[in-house]
Formats: structure tokens, C-alpha cells, sequence
């Protein structure tokens, strides 16, 4: 059996559940009811002594820390894109071009963009804000 600690760091959540549902699944119809109990008695024993000794607090503003690093990544991207966005702009008109299908497509495309990159950030507030950890966690695989 592989540690714990290589399977958390080679798997995604999901498969990490997976693979323990599986593990368990597969002592279905095992005969040696005594043995099978005090097997899974001590995992749970070991699985209690191990989450009893996590800081949940340390791993809850861990992932605010995260969410917080997303949010002003994607705040700062918004405003070079922004600012890449009023200097096309600045350059169209003194060159007299305003008239430019082309431009006015691409104009167009870049503002609507922007608008669902600031409804991604909003909704990434919202979710960091409202939601348990846990549904945080679960929403980020």
C-alpha cells in the first residue's frame, strides 16, 4: 500500500476518492469479520488522531490567502486589458480610423471579454464570501 502522503500528492481530490472508495469496496465479502473490524477500527482511529491534529484555521485562511492571490491576478490582467484597451482607442482616433469595421468587431469582442472576465471575479468573490470552506474546496476541482 502506497502512504498517504503519495497518494494526496500524485491525485486531484476526485481521484484521491475514488481510490479510497474503491480500497474499501474491495473488503466487501470478506470473511474474517474480526479481522476486517479491527482493520477498519484502526484506520478510523489513525484517520481521528491525524484530522484532530490539522489547524483548521491555518488551511482556512490558506485558501482565502489563494483565492485572494486569483482575485487580484485576475483585478490586475482586467487592467493592463483595460489599458491596452483606451490606448487602441487613443490610437484609432488620432489616426482618424473610427470608422473601421474591424476595429469597432475587435473593440467589441475585447469589451465583452472584459465583461465576463469582471463576472468571473465577481463570482469568485461571491463564492470565496458565501460559501463553507468545504463547498470552496469542492467547487475549486
Amino acid at each position: 500500500m502506497d502512504n498517504l502522503k503519495t497518494i494526496l500528492d500524485s491525485n486531484d481530490l476526485t481521484s484521491f476518492t475514488e481510490i479510497t472508495n474503491a480500497f474499501f469496496s474491495s473488503a466487501e465479502g470478506f470473511d474474517n469479520k474480526l479481522k476486517l473490524s479491527i482493520a477498519v477500527a484502526t484506520i478510523i482511529t489513525q484517520s481521528l488522531n491525524l484530522l484532530q491534529s490539522i489547524d483548521k484555521d491555518s488551511f482556512i485562511s490558506e485558501l482565502r490567502d489563494k483565492l485572494d492571490k486569483v482575485e487580484a491576478a485576475v483585478e490586475a490582467s482586467r487592467c493592463i486589458h483595460l489599458d491596452h484597451l483606451r490606448l487602441d482607442e487613443e490610437v484609432r482616433s488620432s489616426l482618424c480610423e473610427d470608422g473601421n469595421a474591424t476595429f469597432e468587431v475587435l473593440e467589441r469582442d475585447v469589451k465583452e471579454a472584459l465583461m465576463r472576465m469582471d463576472n468571473s471575479l465577481r463570482d469568485l468573490i461571491l463564492l470565496r464570501d458565501r460559501l463553507p470552506i468545504s463547498e470552496v474546496v469542492k467547487n475549486k476541482k
